[in-house]
């Protein structure tokens, strides 16, 4: 019987970190609603809340202190992600119009545009060319990989641009910006990395997916298809979620104490 109990212990707290360690926020610019409403989709529940009125085809991404920012045209701008306000910082020196964004590992906003990708300075918008791509000249939206990625090519290090256009998802070198094919996606203008290197998409008509990079498939998350195709994603860890290793301490102290108490009774 005590050995069903710590069976069923530490079944239940492998559940508990399995659930935590994916959880993940997505927030989208939405054109289409009235008000052009800042979104966020919860990909465990797969619900939608609105957050208030915002600027219209934001590109967005995530800093590393889980400060949102917004690229629409030329401009830069921080985002209230209590109420989908925007603050104008200024307006990047980039040829071409984007509505892309992502950060680096180096905490560097980078963006894409038909002439290449820029980093761009968040406290000014000072804009740096860092070069065109090679294989493929332009993107709908990008993504750094915040882990190793495993994908049908193999696996691709923390660092990596993985980029999207027209449905089509492809992996671009940081350092050389020569750009792989590596699979067809939903119809989707924007991909993002979660804190655990879980690829999410959206597509025109649907919703939210994630991205099966090694099975090249995608599994549905919901969402609405009122997002269209003009929703620009960035995800955010949920913060207050605790880390799997923290979870898993907890459990083997519980595992311990059970131990030690059947062997008292025993």
């Amino acid at each position: 019987m005590k050995y069903k109990f710590l069976k069923g212990l530490v079944t239940s707290f492998a559940l508990a970190i399995s659930c935590t360690s994916n959880a993940a926020l997505i927030y989208g610019s939405d054109p289409i609603s009235a008000g052009t409403p800042l979104t966020v989709f919860d990909t465990n529940t797969g619900t939608t809340t609105v957050l208030g009125s915002s600027l219209w085809n934001l590109g967005l991404a995530f800093d590393n202190s889980n400060s949102l920012f917004g690229i629409n045209g030329t401009s830069v701008y921080s985002v209230d992600i209590n109420n989908g306000s925007t603050s104008l910082i200024g307006s990047g020196l980039w040829q071409g119009s984007s509505e892309s964004a992502t950060f680096d590992l180096n905490n560097n906003l980078l963006s894409a545009t038909s002439t290449g990708l820029y980093s761009i300075n968040t406290s000014n918008a000072a804009t740096t060319y860092l070069g065109a791509f090679v294989g493929h000249s332009s993107y709908d939206g990008i993504s750094v990989a915040t882990t190793n990625v495993e994908t049908i090519l193999g696996t691709f290090l923390a660092g990596s641009i993985f980029a999207v256009d027209s449905g089509q998802l492809y992996v671009i070198d940081p350092n050389t910006l020569v750009s792989t094919f590596l699979m067809s996606a939903p119809a989707s203008e924007t991909i993002a990395f979660d804190a655990n290197g879980n690829l999410y998409a959206n597509d025109y008509t649907n919703g939210y997916y994630l991205l099966d990079l090694v099975n090249q498939n995608h599994t549905f998350l919901g969402g609405s298809g009122h997002f269209g195709s003009a929703v620009y994603g960035a995800y955010s860890p949920q913060t207050d979620v605790p880390e799997p290793s923290t979870l898993a301490i907890f459990a083997l102290g519980l595992i311990g104490l059970a131990f030690r108490k059947f062997n008292q009774k025993g």
